[in-house]
């Protein structure tokens, strides 16, 4: 039988314990903060790039000659999925729910007879995947995901595109709503696709102001012709 002291002692211990959770607990809330602000931040920067995408879009109109990165290649026989998920667990179901939601696109593109093929950023996404779905292209950590790393990866994306690796490339990511809800997303990402309510919002503000009709495409006027911005930054915006 434990003795009054074995205890003392396991008492003692378990408010040390205690004391180091509590310290963690603490940082973990400080770089949650920090991530969550950096979400936010980058919101504005995307949403006004999709605004000026859509009036460029909107100014060339009809196009003589196709842009591959916005029109596709015609076919949409070879599927690319790069799942985006973390490299650690204990996140409750951070990673399994948007797996399941990666299987279910899977499944219909499957049923149609598709060719899948996957990239996986993050272990756990690679963990979940890599055995129902032999059909990896590549995988990497996403310690050190910034602007950089996801340019490198769009230069990669981009050449098996034009070399005929695939026709339609999905990113497949959890979209942070707050810090207890995370949305599994799945969104097309090449070739680039603007949400029609981002066209429609830009030609309401053109009409507003009296800028915009079915004729001339707005009256802005560019440095550059609209196709080469376009094609400058299309992969920008997919980075």
């Amino acid at each position: 039988m434990p003795s009054l002291k074995d205890y003392r002692v396991r008492i003692s211990s378990v408010k040390n314990t205690r004391k180091i959770t509590s310290a963690m607990k603490m940082v973990a809330a400080s770089k949650l903060r920090q991530a969550q602000a950096r979400a936010e931040a980058g919101r504005p920067y995307a949403l006004k790039m999709e605004e000026e995408l859509a009036r460029l879009i909107l100014a060339v109109g009809q196009r003589s000659e196709p842009i591959p990165l916005l029109d596709g290649t015609g076919r949409q026989q070879k599927i690319l999925y790069v799942v985006v998920a973390a490299d650690r667990g204990l996140c409750g179901g951070f990673n399994s729910n948007l797996v399941r939601e990666v299987r279910r696109h899977i499944t219909r593109q499957t049923l149609e007879n598709k060719e899948i093929s996957i990239i996986t950023i993050g272990r756990k996404a690679r963990d979940l995947l890599r055995f129902e779905y032999p059909q990896f292209i590549q995988h990497s950590t996403n310690l050190e995901i910034g602007y950089a790393t996801a340019g490198d990866l769009t230069k990669q994306l981009i050449d098996l595109y034009e070399s005929g690796q695939f026709d339609v490339a999905y990113i497949s990511f959890s979209q942070f709503k707050n810090v207890l809800v995370q949305l599994p997303t799945v969104k097309q990402l090449i070739p680039f696709e603007l949400p029609e309510k981002v066209i429609q919002q830009v030609k309401n503000e053109e009409e507003s102001h009296g800028l915009y009709n079915e004729s001339a495409h707005g009256v802005y006027s560019f440095e550059l012709d609209p196709i080469t911005l376009l094609e400058h930054f299309i992969p920008q915006q997919i980075a």
